[in-house]
């Protein structure tokens, strides 16, 4: 493999703490040095739906107002897309290092690190699992931005908000058009 991709990992969970149930997890491992399109990414895409109970039985926790917005006010593509194929966390997490090591990504984004890499995280240390990648590989897309005076983030057509890979894929085209502009 020529190209040096890094990695977008971007969660659904049940709660804004360090340890929520997390419902879904996304990734697409990309080029840090281009513009990709959302079709590209996809091809470069992970997408796993994670059985609940599975994160409560390693004690990640679930916020009541979280799930009633999850049943309430989330987008139904997305409530939908989360009721597919769920499997255990430790499973999940498995696919996931199996994704990460075959791209050989260097660094791993998200949008904020602090929420989802944190929660991926403390998800791999419930379960007895190893971190994959090293803690200094990990960034913040909205710095990121921010030093490269991006402003608002752009909508990308097709995509479903609060779908993990469709967000992954959101923030990486966001990310690429940060990176692209500061190079001009």
């Amino acid at each position: 493999m020529d190209t040096q991709y890094d990695l977008m990992i971007d969660i659904e969970g049940l709660g804004p703490t360090p340890t929520p149930v997390i419902l879904s997890i996304g990734a697409v491992a990309f080029d840090p040095s281009k513009v990709e399109s959302a079709e590209t990414l996809r091809n470069r895409g992970f997408y796993v739906n994670i059985n609940g109970l599975s994160c409560e039985n390693v004690g990640m926790k679930m916020d009541s107002k979280t799930f009633y917005w999850w049943l309430e006010e989330a987008p139904r593509e997305a409530q939908l897309a989360i009721l597919n194929d769920r499997k255990p966390i430790k499973e999940a997490l498995s696919e996931l290092t199996k994704f990460y090591l075959k791209w050989g990504c260097k660094n791993i984004w998200a949008n904020p690190s602090m929420y989802d890499l944190v929660a991926v995280t403390e998800a791999y240390k419930a379960t007895g699992g190893r971190v994959p990648w090293k803690m200094n590989a990990m960034l913040d897309c909205r710095t990121a931005w921010r030093l490269k005076g991006s402003k608002k983030p752009v909508s990308v057509e097709g995509l479903v908000a609060h779908n993990a890979l469709d967000d992954s894929i959101r923030q990486v085209i966001n990310l690429q058009m940060a990176l692209a502009n500061s190079n001009d």
